[in-house]
């Protein structure tokens, strides 16, 4: 798929394809993804992604999303016996990383921008 084809992709598939999805998709045209990091929807996509999954792809894409950790639950189902130091999981596995759904309808309701994006690109459709 080329550039052009991705930004013409509706905004609710946007937000549901991972890094690996688009490299795939993509192939040897995902270098183009960097010639349009200011365009409304790689950037949309891109603040979607965490940036350590980003670095894979080697374009120097800077996302908004912040890599968070989260403490682990003291009622894990991790074995007792477990002497593993770590005691926190990646956001991405505790909490989805998906937008929420509701009444289909798309929840970006923890960015301003994405809700401001998200209204203006309803406008444009309807």
């Amino acid at each position: 798929m080329d550039v052009n084809t991705f930004r013409s992709l509706d905004i609710n598939v946007i937000t549901y394809l991972t890094v690996a999805n688009v490299k795939g998709l993509m192939g040897e045209n995902l270098r183009d993804l960097k010639l349009f990091e200011n365009d409304t929807v790689v950037q949309t996509w891109v603040n979607l992604q965490r940036q350590s999954d980003l670095d894979t792809l080697g374009l120097n894409l800077t996302t908004t999303r912040a890599d968070s950790t989260v403490p682990t639950a003291t009622n894990s189902t991790e074995p007792q016996g477990n002497t593993n130091s770590s005691s926190t999981t990646p956001a991405s596995t505790a909490i989805s990383s998906q937008p929420a759904a509701t009444n289909g309808v798309l929840e970006f309701t923890k960015s301003p921008a994405s809700a401001l994006l998200t209204a203006l690109l309803t406008l444009l459709y309807k």
